[in-house]
């Protein structure tokens, strides 16, 4: 799809690669790498879309075909984003608010030297664990972040599976208090 400068970030257990490309784009920040998935070392790479900003960057990917890393959102910031079965998922939304409160926060400049896009404190395990590091204030100091969620198809699953055998429960009640 017109794209230069690779940089692979991650491997998985099947082979596939996940990272960046330049997408032929320039702008006053300098190139714009955009994230990218190889199915196979053979194959073109894949655009994996962002989070309606211009820059992103694949840093992980599971055995699933899960894949972790950043992605330019609409404000210009970046965001923890996860590419799952076609998805794009804003991971910010996941962060706890107790601890936004508290002033924690991703390094979310797209642009600087030492964020996000570079750092190693982004995976993704077999299970669809991500870990990252959050940070405070002036980035003096540090705390891990795991996040587990939950795709929406799953937990609406969970949740009628759950509802269901409530019901059962129920039913069984009403027939012994007969």
């Amino acid at each position: 799809p017109g794209l230069s400068g690779i940089y692979p970030g991650a491997i998985n257990n099947l082979g596939q690669i996940v990272g960046s490309a330049n997408n032929g784009a320039f702008d006053d920040n300098g190139d714009i790498n955009v994230p990218v998935l190889w199915n196979s070392v053979t194959d073109q790479p894949t655009l994996l879309g962002t989070l309606g900003g211009a820059r992103g960057m694949a840093i992980g990917i599971n055995d699933n075909g899960q894949i972790v890393g950043w992605s330019e959102a609409l404000d210009g910031k970046a965001h923890l984003t996860l590419w799952d079965d076609g998805k794009i998922i804003d991971l910010n939304q996941f962060i706890p608010a107790d601890l936004i409160a508290a002033g924690w926060h991703i390094y979310d400049d797209p642009f600087a030297e030492s964020s996000i896009q570079t750092s190693d404190f982004l995976d993704i395990n077999n299970q669809g664990v991500i870990i990252s590091t959050l940070y405070q204030g002036d980035f003096a100091s540090t705390l891990p972040l795991m996040l587990t969620p939950v795709p929406v198809p799953a937990a609406v699953w969970l949740f009628g599976s759950g509802l269901a055998g409530l019901v059962g429960v129920a039913r069984r009640r009403m027939k012994t208090n007969l």
